[in-house]
């Protein structure tokens, strides 16, 4: 099972740190450009090319990413079956690049996504053919992660917003306001401690605006925005800004909601009374709109 593990670990690594790369370079390139040159000649012919070539690259590796969270080591019986199913969900992620494409300046870019596409999924599969038994003996320590499937990532989005609504109805005390402030009182790290003092290791993580949801682990959560590395013990390269977000765990005993507006509501009562009794200047900060 050992060997699983790291096979899984090994696969998600790689499509992590290299999206991350191509994404951070993309930034680069579209930052470094001079806006008052987007719709001039030398722009399209020369500056276009390398920002949809990394662009292609970070959506196609983050996609075979997602289809590979989807499963767990625990799923698979050997080491063959999942190389397998990884090289099988290399081989059918698809990107859809005419939506990614800056077609708008009309250059037929396309052909170059396509090709970066298909560079990133052959070398991918070259390393995931590569990984035997003697290189998979020992793997350094990665966050867990795993994609909610549609069906049940649909039932826990219900299961949660049924929760948040008799919340609201019934508990009367809630903390909320501007989380820029309230980040202050109540960090991350005293969220952590107090829901794995309660004994919760997974938190579920719905975005509405997106299609993927997740279970993550309770190391990783954040919910007022950037997960840091001086944040948490496991290094994550990814640093994105968290928006119309809900977590809360298998038991829907707490609920936490943030907004596009920089707002955020916490909702249960044992989380709420956890909190005081670590923070207690919260108790002066319930059903009041918190702000900096």
């Amino acid at each position: 099972m050992n060997i699983i593990t790291n096979l899984h670990k090994e696969s998600r690594r790689y499509c992590i740190y290299h999206s991350a790369f191509w994404f951070n370079k993309y930034n680069h390139l579209f930052n470094s450009v001079d806006h008052r040159y987007y719709r001039t000649r030398n722009y399209v012919e020369y500056e276009l090319e390398p920002l949809n070539d990394s662009l292609a690259r970070e959506k196609i590796l983050s996609s075979i990413l997602n289809e590979i969270e989807k499963s767990i080591p625990e799923d698979f019986e050997t080491i063959e079956e999942l190389k397998k199913y990884i090289v099988y969900s290399c081989e059918n992620a698809y990107i859809d690049i005419n939506s990614y494409c800056m077609h708008s300046y009309s250059c037929g870019k396309e052909e170059i996504m396509h090709k970066a596409v298909e560079e990133e999924k052959e070398e991918f599969k070259s390393f995931i053919i590569s990984l035997n038994e003697k290189r998979l003996r020992y793997s350094e320590p990665l966050f867990y992660r795993r994609v909610l499937k549609n069906e049940e990532a649909e039932e826990i989005k219900n299961r949660i917003v049924e929760s948040r609504r008799n919340f609201r109805r019934n508990e009367d005390a809630s903390l909320f306001g501007d989380y820029f402030f309230i980040d202050k009182k109540v960090t991350p790290k005293i969220l952590r401690n107090i829901l794995i003092n309660h004994g919760i290791k997974k938190v579920y993580e719905i975005d509405t605006s997106k299609e993927t949801h997740f279970e993550i682990d309770v190391d990783m959560f954040n919910p007022y925005g950037k997960v840091k590395n001086i944040d948490t013990d496991i290094g994550n390269p990814y640093e994105r800004i968290d928006r119309e977000k809900f977590f809360s765990s298998s038991d829907m005993d707490w609920v936490i909601y943030a907004d596009h507006e920089d707002y955020i509501r916490i909702d249960g009562k044992w989380l709420i009374d956890d909190i005081i009794s670590d923070v207690p200047e919260v108790k002066n900060m319930l059903n009041e709109y918190v702000y900096k």
